[in-house]
């Protein structure tokens, strides 16, 4: 399987080749084709890894700053080494950009074709909006709209769970609402928040009458309490 000269000798397994151990003999003549030593060496040859593995992602969109988990399957001895230099059949990758990666099949020191290349796309993070209202301060009992600007093709993700880029809030007491930006499953950073100021509903007052009976012409005094530092309409 190999001829040399000095002391090396260029071995060339053929693929077939199964694996297991085998002898080698190797005849060192005096160069008129006559044999002067013969030596015997052992030698483990590894079975050729034929199986490619595959990725099975389906998706290969990132939002920023995140983290997905690649799967692979189809090495029968369950051993993967991936293009990053990870091993196993499932690995966490947090490329900053896109990035390609492929996986073989290996059993020491062998390792098979790997597969084909799964591209990792990383989306960009949207632009946070911004809220504007008419009015932070409602009275208690009312409800205040707030509108958000700013993730064009997007969708808004508010406090509480509301969508829409209006929404419409009653809260019982003073509250902070944010909105974030949705844009290809990725989210912005917050708005920055806007306080709904709720004033109590003060208590209702009560009036009393100098006299309720009067002559035609004549003038009655009413007068109200109960409205502790506010004003009567």
């Amino acid at each position: 399987i190999g001829t040399g000269t000095n002391t090396s000798i260029v071995c060339s397994i053929p693929q077939a080749t199964l694996g297991g151990n085998y002898k080698i003999r190797a005849i060192f003549n005096d160069g008129q084709n006559q044999a002067v030593s013969v030596n015997t060496l052992a030698l483990t040859i590894n079975a050729l890894i034929t199986t490619i593995p595959s990725i099975t992602n389906q998706s290969g969109n990132l939002c920023y700053a995140s983290s997905m988990t690649l799967t692979a399957t189809g090495c029968s001895n369950n051993n993967y080494v991936w293009s990053d230099g990870q091993t196993g059949s499932s690995i966490v990758v947090s490329p900053t950009a896109t990035k390609s990666y492929r996986v073989a099949c290996f059993a020491t020191p062998c390792t098979g074709d790997s597969s084909n290349a799964f591209v990792v796309t990383i989306v960009a993070k949207p632009v946070a909006p911004s809220i504007t209202t008419p009015n932070s301060t409602i009275c208690g009992g009312l409800s205040l709209s707030l509108t958000a600007s700013g993730c064009t093709g997007g969708t808004y993700a508010w406090t509480g769970g509301l969508t829409g880029n209006t929404v419409s809030v009653s809260p019982s007491v003073t509250k902070s609402y944010k909105t974030v930006c949705i844009q290809n499953g990725c989210a912005s950073d917050s708005s920055l928040a806007v306080i709904v100021t709720v004033n109590p509903k003060p208590n209702k007052p009560t009036i009393s009458i100098s006299n309720s009976t009067i002559c035609s012409g004549a003038s009655a005094t009413l007068t109200a309490s109960g409205c502790t530092s506010g004003s009567y309409i």
